[in-house]
């Protein structure tokens, strides 16, 4: 079953004009203030190209935003950006950066092959020491709601929303191994913790379902519930003979984070998957969903993740499947403010859009 969400639509950042107008996979953040941030790998020309950038858009918390400003830029493919609103009004910007040349071979024999030519003479460019000195996972921290931002700082997991400040003040980070020679985050599924973000230490991994392989557990997303408990879900891909596509699987840790439950399939499409704690005492989870009907979804739960509520369609409007990647924060008076990416209506490039809406209480 499925029901629409009774919403408004808006755009975070659209550049129909530009030939690197490609933004996508965006988090965002509710700071202290009330105002808004946006991270996002911006600036690209492809879905996969070696140009993506470190993005940040700062708005006022009514959809209204700024300009799209390039915080971090190395000669790689930046990708995936997270935004932590931590205390004091500081922002914490995570992302990863990636050696596009592993993408060499597919990319050499895709329908848009002909651009590889132009990509393959950019990365010549690149050397074992630059891909070395620049590949795998960053955190950023700013202290003035991302005015100004200190040095990157190397964190050994990834996942698209990053990591979340816990009640007392310390940050998770549930995501996957991104470890030397740092081609891309296929390792273990573990999880990181920091006082600061200045320094990262593993302290446990997931344990994976018996027949299940690495390779189809991908970009979790974790919630801390009132209980101290973490709650984390995870992008799954079904093998061909499970079905195909993307569903959830979760899994649960009341320890810290030290020890995790065997994941378990929550039985439904679309991923990644994004968690809100909503001061209703209700999770949000939304999700991308790549099936006719493009577009972005969500589900209620108001037993701590025990069990959830029909499909709410926030919309179905994407053109195709490259969208997704949904974050949510609350706003001031429970309104739920969205962000994901898609193409707007006729463009031939995905833009930064949001929904807002409300829950049922």
């Amino acid at each position: 079953m499925t029901k629409r969400a009774q919403a408004e639509h808006g755009i975070v950042c659209r550049l129909p004009d530009r030939a690197d107008g490609y933004m996508g996979w965006p988090s965002v953040a509710r700071l202290m203030d009330g105002s808004l941030a946006v991270g996002c790998s911006g600036f690209r020309r492809y879905h996969v190209d070696p140009w993506g950038k470190t993005v940040l858009i700062l708005g006022d918390g009514q959809g209204r935003f700024g300009p799209p400003r390039v915080v971090n830029d190395s000669p790689l493919d930046d990708r995936d950006v997270g935004v932590t609103a931590l205390d004091g009004n500081r922002l914490l910007l995570s992302w990863f950066t990636l050696d596009t040349r592993i993408f060499s071979d597919s990319l050499a024999q895709s329908p848009g092959g002909a651009a590889f030519a132009e990509m393959s003479e950019y990365m010549k460019g690149w050397d074992e020491s630059t891909v070395a000195r620049h590949a795998g996972s960053w955190t950023m921290l700013s202290t003035d709601g991302g005015r100004h931002f200190q040095a990157p700082v190397r964190c050994p997991v990834s996942a698209p929303h990053g990591p979340i400040q816990r009640r007392d003040g310390s940050l998770l980070y549930l995501g996957k191994q991104f470890l030397p020679p740092y081609n891309r985050p296929w390792g273990n599924l573990s999880c990181a913790v920091s006082e600061d973000g200045a320094k990262w230490r593993e302290i446990g991994q997931v344990e994976l379902p018996e027949g299940k392989a690495l390779d189809q557990f991908h970009e979790p997303h974790v919630a801390e519930l009132p209980d101290g408990s973490l709650l984390c879900l995870i992008r799954y891909h079904y093998t061909p003979q499970e079905g195909g596509n993307l569903g959830i699987y979760e899994t649960r840790s009341r320890d810290g984070g030290k020890t995790w439950s065997l994941p378990r399939d929550l039985g439904f499409q679309g991923s990644p998957p994004h968690l809100l704690w909503h001061s209703s005492g209700a999770l949000v989870l939304s999700y991308g969903y790549r099936h006719p009907g493009y577009g972005q979804r969500a589900r209620i739960s108001r037993d701590f993740g025990a069990s959830w509520s029909e499909e709410w369609i926030l919309r179905d409007d994407g053109p195709d499947d490259d969208l997704g990647y949904p974050c949510s924060v609350e706003l001031e008076n429970g309104d739920i403010f969205t962000v994901y990416y898609q193409k707007y209506r006729e463009d031939t490039q995905t833009s930064l859009l949001w929904t807002r809406w409300r829950l049922e209480i």
